[in-house]
C-alpha cells in the first residue's frame, strides 16, 4: 500500500476542523459525534463451528463422492485440512460521518472444485483478496487488490430523506476488545425469536454519529446470528470488533485513492 503524508497545510487546516480540498463540509454537530475526526473500527466476520460452509462441502459432497469412488473401486485424495481461519472475513471501516472507506479482505481465488468422477480431489482456495470501497467528494470507487476497478458517481441523498436511524433500543452496555458499545436487550422483538435465522446480539458503538455508514445510520459493531439453515450444521455468524480508534493527524489520507493503489 502506498502511504501518503499530509502537506502541513491540510494538517492545519484539519486541526482547525475544516474540511479538506475536494471533501464536502462535514455534518453538523449532534451529541456525542467528534467533528472533523475520522475513526476506524475492524471488526472479524466468522462461523461458530469455524469454516461451516467448507466443512459442509467436506462432510456432505466429499463424502458422497467417497462412496461413489469406492462402489468403482478408485482411490481417493483425502480432504485437505482446512486452516481454523479460512472462512475469515476482516472488514475495517473508516468514517468521518460524511466520508467512508470500507476495506474487505477474505480468502478468494478460483471456486474449489470437486473432482466427482475420479479421485475425489479437493483444492482449496490459496489467496486473499483485499477490496477498497471509498465513498468520497460525490464519487464512489473501488480499488481490488491495489488497482482502481469501478468508480462511479453516487446519487445526491433525497432532500426530504430521513438520515441517521434512533439508537435509542440499544440500552445494554457491553464492551469486547475494548470496544465500547450499546445492545439491543435479549427481550427486544427481533431478538431470541428461534426462527431458521435467530438474531442473538445486535450492537452499536455507544456514542451516536461516530460510526455511521453512508446514509447517517449507525454501522453494526457486534452482531450474532444463529442459523438453521442446513438443520445438520447450525452455527453461529459472529460479527465481533477487534478494534475502534481515532485516525491521527498524520497518518495518511484514508480518503483519497492514491492512499490504497499500487
Amino acid at each position: 500500500m502506498k502511504k501518503l503524508v499530509f502537506l502541513p497545510l491540510l494538517a492545519l487546516l484539519a486541526a482547525c476542523g475544516k474540511p479538506l480540498p475536494g471533501e464536502p463540509p462535514a455534518a453538523p454537530a449532534k451529541p456525542g459525534a467528534h467533528v472533523g475526526e475520522s475513526w476506524e473500527l475492524v471488526t472479524l466476520k466468522r462461523t461458530d463451528p469455524p469454516n461451516i460452509m467448507t466443512v459442509v462441502e467436506r462432510d456432505v459432497s466429499y463424502a458422497m463422492c467417497v462412496d461413489l469412488a469406492r462402489l468403482r473401486n478408485r482411490s481417493v485424495k483425502p480432504f485437505p485440512p482446512i486452516p481454523d481461519d479460512y472462512e475469515d472475513e476482516r472488514v475495517t471501516r473508516i468514517t468521518n460521518g460524511v466520508s467512508t472507506v470500507v476495506i474487505s479482505q477474505w480468502m478468494t481465488g478460483e471456486d474449489p472444485k470437486l473432482d466427482m468422477e475420479g479421485d475425489c480431489g479437493y483444492r482449496l482456495k490459496t489467496a486473499r483478496t483485499k477490496i477498497v470501497e471509498i465513498s468520497h467528494a460525490g464519487k464512489k470507487t473501488t480499488i481490488t487488490d491495489g488497482k482502481v476497478t469501478d468508480t462511479e458517481d453516487i446519487p445526491p441523498w433525497p432532500e426530504n430523506a430521513p438520515r441517521g436511524k434512533s439508537t435509542s433500543d440499544y440500552t445494554v452496555d457491553r464492551t469486547v476488545n475494548g470496544v465500547r458499545m450499546r445492545c439491543l436487550p435479549p427481550t427486544f422483538w427481533t431478538q431470541n425469536t428461534n426462527d431458521t435465522l435467530d438474531s442473538r446480539e445486535m450492537c452499536v458503538y455507544y456514542l451516536d454519529n461516530v460510526m455511521v455508514d453512508e446514509s447517517g445510520d449507525p454501522v453494526i459493531v457486534r452482531s450474532h446470528v444463529m442459523s438453521k439453515l442446513f438443520p445438520k450444521f447450525p452455527y453461529m455468524g459472529k460479527d465481533e470488533p477487534q478494534s475502534m480508534r481515532r485516525i491521527e493527524q498524520n497518518e495518511p489520507n484514508p480518503y483519497l485513492v492514491s492512499t490504497w493503489t499500487k
